[in-house]
């Protein structure tokens, strides 16, 4: 059946008008060659089904009418984990306009390396740092944490909805929600100080700063002198929204400027083309 569905687009192509009905005899002298799969394709009772489906009437082709355009919007929607814009507009902060343009960024993205159409995690980290091999904490969270439906890739209405958050106009309660999950590396539902810890050394390496150990455990301890307010030891949802508040520039980096006119800007860190592929092949 897949090979007769490649087939049959093939002939679709074709600028010869084929006849109501040829036999599979004449159908051969007008069907191009490269266009006819390999044998045996007939049905049990002897008839091929690429032959009955070519000597169907086709008195135009693709290439002189709008057949071109349906085809092509076709081909977008059966991609893997595609969805429509309008839909993923009125889930999102995104405009139609913006989700469009965000389907051309995640279509560079998830055929960067794998070509299948879905972003894996090494074409992640070459969107990030422009290296796939190279492993950061950071990154790696924030992969896990764009896909949604936990199966180990980013599908694009996974790609819209996570990138909505760091939006602009994005509620800042969805911001808040998501830097908490960001820092609770474990999912225990509170963030425990060697969690922030860890977080806060691949937050430097990122952005390739080195701080001293004492440096590091200076900004742990702040940060749990205004957050932890019942002195636990942990961090709870509700303790992180009353630091949030009290400091607003903790969100700073929840939000990006670009995301609010994507058609005419991508994001920086995801327009890393010209890097090397994950075989280290320079493309």
């Amino acid at each position: 059946a897949a090979v007769a569905f490649v087939a049959r687009k093939q002939l679709l192509c074709a600028s010869v008008p084929l006849p109501p009905v040829l036999p599979p005899r004449e159908l051969a002298r007008v069907v191009p060659t490269n266009a006819r799969p390999a044998e045996p394709l007939a049905s049990p009772a002897g008839v091929g089904r690429i032959d009955l489906w070519a000597a169907r009437p086709r008195r135009r082709c693709f290439h002189c009418h709008c057949r071109r355009g349906r085809r092509r919007r076709r081909s977008v929607s059966s991609a893997q984990g595609y969805e429509e814009p309008t839909v993923l507009a009125a889930e999102t902060s995104f405009t139609v306009k913006e989700v469009e343009a965000l389907y051309e960024l995640y279509k560079k993205l998830s055929f960067s390396i794998f070509k299948d159409g879905l972003i894996h995690k090494e074409e992640f980290r070459l969107a990030l740092f422009r290296n796939s091999k190279r492993e950061n904490l950071f990154a790696d969270r924030v992969f896990d944490l764009f896909d949604l439906k936990r199966n180990g890739v980013i599908e694009f209405g996974e790609f819209v909805r996570s990138l909505s958050i760091f939006h602009p106009k994005a509620p800042e309660a969805d911001k808040t929600a998501f830097a908490f999950k960001l820092y609770d590396l474990r999912g225990t539902g509170c963030i425990e100080k060697e969690e922030l810890r860890e977080m806060v050394v691949a937050l430097l390496d990122e952005s390739d700063l080195r701080l001293s150990d004492s440096a590091v455990d200076e900004i742990v301890d702040n940060t749990f002198s205004q957050a932890d307010s019942n002195g636990d030891g942990r961090i709870d949802p509700k303790e992180w929204k009353e630091f949030v508040k009290k400091n607003p520039a903790s969100l700073r980096n929840m939000s990006l400027p670009y995301l609010q006119d994507i058609t005419t800007s991508f994001p920086s860190f995801v327009m890393h083309l010209k890097v090397e592929d994950y075989n280290g092949v320079g493309k």
